[in-house]
């Protein structure tokens, strides 16, 4: 939902970000990639994308989109290392949602982290959970 900037409530408990992780997103933002969503309870309180909050405050934003923490689908995918079977469960970062949705299939092998190390995962199923109603639905299936 569109909202006005100044109607969003910043918990007084947060403190000022990294310098270089603002600046790292703030230069990724201006040069037109995506930023983290802002998610918001139901008082309009940021419970995440706080970084992107004052980015889209710095750069003068009057209206920013928010979304209801607890309407917020979250992307999940199942998959294994490549020489396993096993199978574990990734949680897709905010920022990549739309394009992995649009463009990863079950098969593909994506980066994912595991243990500190960044490895390759097959893909077996993607699929989405509503955290209100901790409803999930299946994406794409193996």
């Amino acid at each position: 939902m569109k909202v006005g900037i100044e109607d969003v409530k910043i918990p007084y408990y947060y403190s000022p970000p990294k310098q270089s992780k603002y600046i790292k997103k703030l230069h990724a933002y201006l040069s037109g990639e995506s930023i983290d969503p802002i998610l918001v309870d139901n008082n309009m309180t940021i419970v995440d994308g706080y970084i992107s909050y004052l980015i889209y405050k710095e750069t003068g934003a009057v209206v920013i989109e928010v979304y209801n923490r607890d309407e917020f689908p979250v992307v999940y995918i199942n998959g294994s290392h490549l020489h396993s079977d096993k199978v574990y469960t990734w949680a897709v970062p905010n920022k990549l949602k739309r394009h992995f949705l649009n463009t990863v299939n079950v098969g593909d092998v994506v980066m994912c982290r595991s243990k500190g190390k960044i490895v390759p995962v097959t893909v077996k199923e993607i699929y989405t959970s509503n955290i209100k109603d901790k409803k999930y639905s299946s994406v794409v299936t193996f």
